[in-house]
């Protein structure tokens, strides 16, 4: 059987890495990822395991895996789109584009892609965002979360993503209202919700430990729940039909 064909050509400082159809390569500051970034000396503000490159017929996918750190793709020539946590953009239809990573102390790390099969100049059109996952949340890899979760976190960003948008999430007693369920109901849920992101992804600012809430209100760690949810693509406007079943 014949090697898959080559789709780009990866290059970080000195060394490359050819990236066949089906293929990925792995990139952040662990000596275990296929491409190490930051690793000598170690620059922390790089997470473990930045992102994850991936060929398709169209291109290479480019997935950023840190729970807090953006990214930036830049088309060469062509416009720079920020790559949040748990986004996938892909580099289609460009022959060459740059992952751009910021670190401390005004440090940048480039990984350059270059396409293995030349083409005709496609000028400066901007990248091609990708369904990755959920076809309702365009460009973000979304979490496996239950129905009833979803319900409740669409319940809690409404007021953030409704036509004339609030500048507060919903409170747990105006999620069970509109949810038609009790209070404790839908605090037991987000509750154990943000643990398991806290613990299990690493999502900052959902716990105690993270970020002290004044008072011992948890509605401090709904803004932050709500936040994440908008942020990484884990609720969008289409989730909102969900409190109307």
């Amino acid at each position: 059987m014949s090697e898959p064909a080559a789709v780009a050509v990866v290059r970080h400082g000195t060394r490359t890495w050819v990236l066949h159809d089906g293929g990925h390569l792995r990139f952040g500051r662990s000596t275990g990822v296929d491409i190490p970034v930051a690793t000598q000396p170690a620059d922390l503000t790089i997470s473990r395991s930045a992102g994850c490159l991936d060929a398709t017929g169209r291109g290479v996918l480019v997935t950023n895996e840190s729970v807090r750190r953006t990214m930036y793709l830049q088309a060469v020539p062509g416009p720079e789109i920020e790559v949040k946590p748990g986004m996938t953009v892909g580099t289609a239809p460009h022959e060459r584009s740059r992952i751009v990573l910021l670190g401390g102390h005004e440090a940048r790390y480039v990984l350059d892609i270059r396409s293995a099969a030349r083409g005709p100049s496609t000028g400066a059109a901007r990248p091609q965002a990708v369904i990755a996952g959920d076809p309702t949340s365009p460009a973000f890899a979304r979490r496996d979360l239950t129905p009833v979760q979803r319900r409740y976190l669409a319940a809690l960003c409404e007021p953030l993503l409704t036509p004339v948008a609030g500048v507060s999430s919903a409170t747990y007693l105006q999620i069970a209202n509109r949810c038609g369920v009790s209070d404790r109901t839908v605090r037991n849920c987000l509750d154990g919700l943000r643990q398991s992101l806290a613990a299990d992804h690493g999502v900052p600012g959902l716990v105690r430990q993270d970020r002290p809430a004044p008072g011992g209100q948890g509605d401090n760690f709904l803004r932050a729940l709500a936040g994440w949810a908008i942020d990484s693509g884990n609720i969008t406007p289409d989730d909102l039909s969900r409190l109307d079943r």
